[in-house]
Formats: structure tokens, C-alpha cells, sequence
């Protein structure tokens, strides 16, 4: 099994190839920015709907890549106490379920199966 990059280490690294800052990768994505710099920031994990729309403008980076667990700086929510990932955190999907939303979403007909 080879290693795959962190997550946020790739879509930091196709930014710069795009050229992108923040800013420019939330106008994309239609993401809030304080969302995207709470993932940069490695303060919020990637929701599915940020790997959809984030790979539907920068597919160069593997869905493998995207999908991968990863740990978070945890902060405290100030009205419950709860860990702040708590409140965020998606079950994170299999790989064949991002393929199949994914290239649904992508898909002109809408009719083909998996």
C-alpha cells in the first residue's frame, strides 16, 4: 500500500498550482471562506459536499486522497462544551459511495448504474 499525501496537504498543493488562495477556492466551491479556512487550518474536517464541489473544479486530486481520515485540532464549543468536531463532523463515506455521488452528479443522463 502506498501513502497517500494528507488531504489538505493536496488541495493545498493544487491551489498552488492553480493559483488559488482561500478566497478564491471558496468563490469556487461556493463554501463559506470561514469554512475553508477552518479546513486549511485543520480545524474542521472536509464535508462530502466540499470534496464534491471541490472535485468537480480540481479533479486532479484523487478521491482517495480526499476521502482519508484525518485528525483535527479540537476546540471547545463555548454555549455546550462539546468537542467543536462534534457539532461538524459527517460520517465519513466509503470510496465507492464518493465515485457513485460523484460521477452522478457529473452525469448528463442521469441513467446509467454503477
Amino acid at each position: 500500500m502506498t501513502d497517500l499525501p494528507h488531504p489538505i496537504e493536496a488541495i493545498k498543493f493544487r491551489m498552488e498550482q492553480m493559483g488559488w488562495n482561500a478566497t478564491e477556492l471558496a468563490k469556487r466551491t461556493r463554501f463559506p471562506l470561514s469554512h475553508v479556512s477552518e479546513f486549511l487550518a485543520l480545524k474542521r474536517r472536509i464535508p462530502l459536499s466540499f470534496i464534491r464541489a471541490y472535485h468537480h473544479i480540481a479533479d486532479a486530486t484523487p478521491l482517495e486522497v480526499l476521502i482519508q481520515d484525518y485528525s483535527i485540532e479540537k476546540e471547545w464549543c463555548d454555549s455546550c462544551g462539546h468537542d467543536e468536531a462534534w457539532h461538524f463532523e459527517e460520517e465519513a463515506p466509503s470510496i465507492c459511495q464518493v465515485y457513485a455521488e460523484v460521477a452522478a452528479a457529473d452525469c448528463e443522463c442521469k441513467g446509467f448504474t454503477l
